[in-house]
């Protein structure tokens, strides 16, 4: 079956801070999302998450490399051709309010995509505006206010519904509930699941919240750098982590039992210069287990029972505290 999503080898240069340097955002990463599925990406803050978001669905456009949508390589169409498309890709991004018109009314926010990308007439856009409010449960009362007549959570609603507007076949999600309260991010993480056994829309899911990831994810791609460290099934990463950075994120999640005790892994040091790449592995600066080859050679993602893993020493025992 063809991947809602490809990414192949894709490259990402910005200009750097001085002249004739640049910044290596992303670095060589290729990974899928199967129709249907949701794939999270992680790591931390400037680790090329919402970079690769954007490159997907070419609101950024690469420096070398591949993006198919459902087969179709679109990292060389015009904005006019891509423009086409854009009822098939939707991005719902971090702050609903800073996305969201501030002097459109609720209703009109959610017809707008409809007017831009098809043929319906007024009446089919209702009828779709009511069902989309259903679906994601703003009551119809709620289509006539304005963005700062509603709460967070009902924001981030709306952003949903009007992402899920066109009927798109992929939805890139940039951090969708980091900043709503628990039982707000619960029910849109609910809503989230409830939506895509509807439609088999897939997900791309940029998050540093590991325990969301953990309750929505069927796959997990951890970045360091720009570039993948480790990647596989969500279960079987979290039960047994075998890159040490993936092991020390992991450490440093809070766990909801107050009476589990777990070994934290602290890393020393800093992320390196994206502007300056180290020669070996990107992570053995920080690495516990770091040796000389680590420091001089740059390991190869190679695929290890349905998981995938760039390090040399994989599995090793790392000092805790």
């Amino acid at each position: 079956m063809t991947a809602a999503l490809q990414l192949d080898q894709v490259v990402k240069h910005f200009p750097g801070p001085r002249r004739g340097t640049r910044v290596h955002a992303v670095n060589d990463v290729s990974f899928s999302v199967a129709s249907g599925e949701t794939v999270a990406l992680v790591g931390e803050s400037g680790s090329g998450k919402t970079t690769l978001g954007r490159i997907a669905l070419q609101l950024e456009r690469l420096t070398s490399g591949r993006v198919l949508l459902e087969g179709r390589d679109i990292t060389q169409l015009s904005q006019s051709a891509l423009r086409a498309l854009r009822p098939h890709m939707q991005m719902v991004f971090q702050d609903p309010w800073a996305t969201l018109n501030p002097r459109m009314r609720i209703r009109s926010v959610l017809e707008e995509p409809l007017k831009l990308h098809t043929p319906l007439g007024a009446p089919e856009r209702l009828a779709r505006i009511v069902g989309m409010a259903e679906r994601v449960h703003l009551g119809g009362s709620l289509l006539d206010r304005f963005p700062a007549q509603l709460s967070g959570g009902q924001l981030q609603r709306v952003a949903l519904a009007r992402a899920l507007m066109t009927q798109p076949r992929l939805v890139v999600l940039d951090e969708p509930t980091s900043s709503l309260d628990l039982s707000v991010r619960a029910e849109i993480l609910e809503l989230l699941a409830e939506l895509r056994v509807q439609s088999q829309v897939s997900y791309l899911f940029i998050t540093h919240d590991l325990g969301t990831v953990r309750l929505i994810a069927d796959r997990i791609v951890v970045l360091y750098l720009g570039a993948i460290v480790e990647s596989g099934p969500t279960a079987q990463i979290f039960k047994q982590a075998r890159h040490p950075y993936t092991r020390a994120l992991f450490s440093a999640q809070l766990s909801t039992d107050v009476r589990e005790r777990r070994e934290r892994v602290v890393l020393q040091g800093e992320i390196p210069s994206p502007v300056n790449l180290p020669r070996g592995c990107s992570f053995a600066g920080r690495c516990p287990a770091a040796d000389d080859r680590c420091r001089a050679e740059r390991p190869a993602l190679v695929t290890e029972s349905a998981v995938q893993i760039a390090c040399f020493k994989p599995g090793v025992a790392l000092a805790a505290r």
